[in-house]
Parts: structure tokens; C-alpha cells; sequence
């Protein structure tokens, strides 16, 4: 073989290896930039999750806030599911051994045997017909009993009572002297009922004692107006308006 065949053979098998070891380098170059290009997007794929997490974390100052707010919701919350104080009572202006002038007398509720008392009072002389029944008890006796007086006054007076207990309270309080009044002593009868010995006193100057019986009820303390007295007060004119007494 001559010699520039050889030399020909093995330039081109010189070419053959290097492009073949050219294309091999390029071919792995290329699997080492596609890889590069995955790890560059895992890494962009971490940083905007990163940055996503970031954004979902609360500064101290939101944390705070927050704390905040959940403590107010509790004490709003705890507020509204304890019960409601009652107003405090109004201070009793009726004590025992002491005279309390009409003018002090005050709407005490029915809390206590005294507080009905007063309450009682205070309705009478304010012409309170409302407060006033729904402080007194009546039997059924009493009952009927007011219901004659009612049917006995002329049809034009009795348009004014929606019920017997209407005329009974206004008769009740055009019977309470309007000066002052005195508790004299009190009796425990039962658990459920109090006696009261109460001074009256008119603007004369005239004092009587009566004996009051009070009850406790489911809605409270109450005076019961017993059939007797109520059958006296039948007898007498029943006022007509509330400037009577």
C-alpha cells in the first residue's frame, strides 16, 4: 500500500475518532445544561414556594392583633352568657320604728315583704293603679265581692274598669292616708307569709294601725286584700276618679 494511502486512511480515521469523540462530548454537554435547566426551575420552584410560605407567616404585630381580637371575642362571649344583674333596689325610705313621708316613698319593687309595702304605698299615692295590682292578691272570694261593686256602680262608670281588680285598686288607694306611715313590728306567720303592723297617718293628723298580710308568690312579695276588707270597702262610695283620694 503506498504511502499517501495510509496517510490518507489514517487522517480520515483520525477525523472519524475526534468527530465521534466531539459528538459523545456535545451529547453529555447537552445532558449537563438540560440538567443545569431542571435544577435552575427546582430552585425557582423552591424560591416562589419559599416566598409563598413567607407571605402566609403573621408579623409580631399581626400575631398580637390577633391575640387581641380572640381575647376580646372571649369576654364578649363570656359576657353575654352570664346572666343579667338586676338593678340594685331603690333604698327603702319605710323603716321599722321610723315615719317615712309620702313624698319619700318609692316604687321598691317585691323583693322582700318591706319593699312590697312601700311599693304599695307609693302607688297609692301616686295614683299608680297598674303597680298598684300588680302588687295586691286577692281571693276568689274578693273577687266576687268586687265584681257586685262593679255591677252596682251606673253603666257609665263601670266602661272605666276592664276588671274587677281595677276598682279594687282604685278603692285600696283612695283608702291609704296620704301623710306618712310607720312600720310597729312585723310577725313571721311561715316561710311564705309575713305579717306587718303599719301606722297611717293623714294629713290631719290622724293615725290608725292595720294589720297587712303579705305573701310571697312566684312573682313576688304581695299584700293580700282578704274578702272582709274588701266586703267593707264595697260598702263604701267608690271614687270615681283618681283625684278622690
Amino acid at each position: 500500500m503506498k504511502p499517501a494511502s495510509i496517510t490518507i486512511i489514517l487522517i480520515c480515521a483520525a477525523t472519524g475518532l475526534a468527530w465521534g469523540i466531539g459528538r459523545s462530548r456535545a451529547a453529555h454537554l447537552q445532558q449537563q445544561l438540560a440538567d443545569r435547566h431542571q435544577e435552575v426551575a427546582a430552585l425557582r420552584h423552591l424560591q416562589r414556594e419559599h416566598d409563598r410560605l413567607q407571605s402566609l407567616q403573621l408579623s409580631d404585630e399581626e400575631l398580637a392583633r390577633l391575640r387581641h381580637d380572640a381575647d376580646a371575642r372571649e369576654l364578649a362571649a363570656a359576657a353575654l352568657a352570664k346572666p343579667a344583674e338586676p338593678p340594685p333596689a331603690p333604698i327603702r325610705a319605710l323603716e321599722p320604728g321610723t315615719w317615712a313621708q309620702a313624698a319619700a316613698w318609692k316604687n321598691c319593687g317585691r323583693a322582700t315583704p318591706e319593699a312590697a309595702l312601700e311599693t304599695m304605698l307609693w302607688a297609692s299615692a301616686g295614683g299608680e293603679l297598674g303597680e298598684l295590682k300588680g302588687v295586691l292578691e286577692f281571693d276568689d272570694a274578693s273577687r266576687v265581692h268586687a265584681a257586685a261593686m262593679l255591677a252596682n256602680l251606673p253603666e257609665i262608670d263601670r266602661r272605666q274598669y276592664a276588671a274587677p281588680e281595677d276598682l279594687l285598686a282604685l278603692v285600696v288607694a283612695g283608702n291609704v292616708p296620704l301623710d306618712s306611715a310607720q312600720i310597729v313590728a312585723r310577725q313571721h306567720v311561715s316561710e311564705n307569709e309575713v305579717l306587718e303592723y303599719v301606722r297611717l297617718k293623714d294629713p290631719a293628723g290622724v293615725t290608725r294601725q292595720v294589720c297587712l298580710s303579705i305573701h310571697r308568690t312566684p312573682d313576688g312579695w304581695k299584700l293580700r286584700v282578704p274578702d272582709t276588707t274588701v266586703e267593707a270597702l264595697t260598702k263604701l262610695p267608690p271614687p270615681t276618679t283618681l283625684t278622690g283620694h
